[in-house]
């Protein structure tokens, strides 16, 4: 199947980054586009569709997922994203060496997170997964712990419980 990441989608679409769709616009007008890529994403063919961890924040995206795709839900704690993100990783799950920072500082994020920018990591963390796994709970088919395992591993646990 096609891969579509919905933030990459969007950026090539309006021609600039996440970050600064977030300063020019706010983040309301990105959730709309986000929910205008998901929708298109979903209503043809069959694709593995990549989605924001904010994605869920809209009722209609949430119905969207439920009654349109098999959702897996990645989990991780936020100690491990946050320490993901500190070390340059990107939202596909590929992640650069550690930076060494502790978990907490505030250090530079990419701007593919505008939400995690500036501030400490962690603190931000928390407060998003407080808010959002209910969310991914609500909509989850799937889900799958990530923290410990390599890709692959979790590719075939995948492989596993979707066969």
């Amino acid at each position: 199947m096609p891969f579509v990441d919905l933030d990459e989608q969007i950026v090539a679409a309006e021609g600039r980054s996440i970050a600064e769709i977030f300063k020019v616009e706010g983040e309301a007008s990105f959730r709309q586009l986000e929910s205008v890529f998901l929708n298109k994403a979903t209503s043809g063919s069959k694709a593995v569709v990549s989605t924001g961890g904010g994605c869920v924040l809209s009722s209609g995206n949430r119905s969207l997922l439920r009654e349109r795709c098999t959702v897996v839900w990645l989990d991780l704690s936020p100690e491990f994203a946050a320490n993901r993100a500190e070390a340059g990783g990107t939202k596909s799950g590929k992640a650069k060496a550690g930076s060494g920072k502790a978990v907490g500082r505030n250090v530079q994020v990419p701007d593919v997170r505008p939400l995690l920018a500036g501030g400490d990591i962690l603190e931000r963390m928390r407060a998003l997964d407080i808010i959002r796994r209910p969310l991914y709970r609500e909509c989850a088919d799937l889900v799958v712990q990530v923290e410990g395992k390599t890709p692959a591993a979790i590719v075939e646990e995948l492989y596993a419980a979707m066969d």
